[in-house]
């Protein structure tokens, strides 16, 4: 399963991880891109300086090692 698809289906799981993995990240960011991959991603990217690609891949590590 890929990560955008695991975003938008499975959003309750992917918000527990990424509040896990990116503890900086509060509730009500995380909640504000609720199942929207981009948006993940975009946040992602702005919180933490990354690039698009470094963003969807740290996403992709994230959602591999669960």
């Amino acid at each position: 399963m890929n990560t955008r698809h695991l975003c938008e289906t499975h959003w309750d799981w992917t918000r527990d991880q990424v509040l896990s993995t990116w503890s900086s990240l509060s509730d009500r960011e995380v909640d504000s891109v609720a199942g929207d991959y981009d948006g993940l991603v975009s946040l992602l990217s702005d919180r933490y300086g990354y690039g698009w690609s470094e963003a969807a891949d740290r996403l992709d590590e994230m959602a591999a090692g669960s």
